[in-house]
């Protein structure tokens, strides 16, 4: 199989390393990443233990959300863009829910059709995955660091080089390919640590 350097490329087929959220050695949140350091502008407020329900169109543009917040509606409006960014089912859920999506669908739920899209809240799928799980004769994987002399060393090689097991992921690279499923695209793929 070829070497793939960027699964975020488009194609998958390959294998590789995965890409993570990383700094200093260390895994990092999207939080962590992006909102701490910006976490003082003026134009930036955070609001925790908040549930976006959905996206406030005006004119056939986004101008804000509507979310709860302890229990209470309430409205936010952007100055300049809204960006949704809610991950792959949560995404089209929210523009389905604002009156973006297919007309049909979003009348026979009750929801107002701001904008006809046939294909938002379509061909959603989640990764298909098999498991396998191999016995090993001796401590060759990670499973050694459960031992407490092995979790003292990999603790002092982080603190000290900032690098072995406790700045892994545990799952470091993978493989996809195979033949192509024209509906479906590539049918498998491998992890491993």
């Amino acid at each position: 199989m070829p070497l793939n350097p960027d699964f975020n490329s488009g194609d998958p087929a390959g294998c590789g390393l995965y890409q993570i959220t990383a700094k200093n050695k260390r895994r990092s949140s999207a939080a962590t990443a992006y909102l701490a350091p910006a976490r003082k502008r003026r134009n930036l407020s955070i609001k925790t233990k908040s549930r976006v329900t959905r996206v406030l169109i005006e004119d056939g543009c986004a101008v804000g959300v509507e979310y709860v917040c302890r229990g209470k509606k309430r409205r936010a409006y952007a100055r300049k863009e809204v960006i949704l960014s809610a991950g792959a089912i949560s995404s089209p859920k929210l523009l389905m829910l604002s009156g973006v999506g297919p007309a049909d669908d979003l009348k026979q739920h009750g929801i107002g059709v701001k904008q006809d899209l046939p294909g938002v809240g379509q061909n959603l799928q989640d990764h298909i995955e098999i498991s396998l799980v191999y016995e090993l004769n001796g401590p060759h994987s990670y499973d050694k660091y459960k031992r407490l002399f092995w979790k003292a060393a990999a603790g002092l090689n982080y603190l000290l080089f900032k690098g072995g097991l406790s700045s892994s992921n545990l799952i470091e690279g993978g493989c996809f390919g195979g033949p192509t499923n024209p509906r479906n695209g590539r049918i498998f793929s491998i992890f491993w640590s």
